[in-house]
């Protein structure tokens, strides 16, 4: 398998995920959410038992 068919199916699985995500967003399990949140830019910085933070320092949100 070549490089460019690795990138290709990861950027498959991206926008399967997240279109999954825009067509029925109450059916959102926890962990894709959270994947969709690493795959836009938001990086987890802790939380405390059940709660999990995320934050993005892009400058792209204000």
């Amino acid at each position: 398998m070549t490089f460019s068919a690795i990138c290709d199916g990861a950027k498959y699985k991206r926008e399967k995920l997240l279109a999954a995500i825009r067509n029925n967003p109450q059916a959102v399990r926890f962990n894709d959410a959270c994947k969709a949140a690493e795959m836009v830019g938001f990086t987890e910085t802790g939380g405390r038992s059940s709660h999990t933070v995320y934050t993005n320092v892009s400058s792209t949100f204000q």
